[in-house]
């Protein structure tokens, strides 16, 4: 189903610190201290992301070179870069990245635990499978060939891939995100996650139907005690 969260890709499924308050899905921060049980937490203060923004390498007591070199890395042409003074290089490709404050943050965390793209690759196969899409063009879009199928076994057996299997697989898949949404419309019709909310807007408007979602089991999902 459709998710407001991101799949962590550390091994152990670190939430991931982010400022969201602006361009989403947020720009990543450094991680923040524990908390310690019985002591009062205080985020740390944003001074240091200030002065020193930490994810860059660069801040505004580097040497020309090492802006020069970030500036470049950051598209602006050589000739440029060079130009410009030890005074305005901070201004055009630090100052950008500071912050006043750590503004309103959020952690990415796991979609599902023990998610990982191999994984999600033996999913989209299974999906293939189930909405019954030829062998040639699955293998195809999974980017390899069948077990014990050389080349010249395959070039004998199949010509090639007809654009009707590509509309086809097309119009599946396509149903298979409404449906997706559909469900996901079913636990709440809005999402913090700007790009979500507008693709539930439609419910909200009463131009589509949630549905409600089944467990793979075949029993109905149930929410959370206090949802709605």
């Amino acid at each position: 189903m459709a998710s407001d969260a991101f799949i962590a890709r550390s091994p152990d499924t670190k939430p991931v610190l982010v400022d969201v308050s602006g361009v989403w899905p947020g720009e990543p921060l450094p991680a923040w201290s524990r908390a310690v049980p019985g002591q009062r937490f205080e985020p740390p203060a944003a001074r240091g992301i200030e002065r020193r923004p930490v994810l860059l390498g660069v801040n505004a007591a580097s040497s020309k070179a090492k802006l020069v070199e970030f500036a470049i890395s950051q598209g602006l042409s050589p000739a440029v870069a060079e130009a410009m003074t030890r005074q305005e290089l901070p201004a055009r490709v630090v100052q950008p990245y500071h912050r006043a404050d750590l503004g309103v943050v959020a952690s990415w965390v796991p979609v599902r635990e023990g998610v990982t793209p191999h994984g999600e690759r033996h999913g989209h196969s299974t999906l293939l499978n189930g909405l019954g899409t030829p062998v040639r063009l699955r293998d195809d879009r999974m980017g390899h060939a069948s077990p014990g199928m050389r080349r010249g076994d395959m070039q004998r057996r199949y010509t090639h891939i007809a654009k009707e299997w590509r509309a086809q697989l097309r119009k599946d898949l396509q149903e298979v995100w409404e449906q997706a949404l559909a469900e996901r419309a079913w636990f709440s019709m809005h999402s913090p996650v700007a790009a979500l909310d507008d693709l539930l807007m439609p419910f909200r408007e009463g131009k589509r139907k949630p549905l409600v979602p089944f467990s793979a089991d075949a029993e109905v999902v149930a929410l959370a005690a206090g949802e709605d």
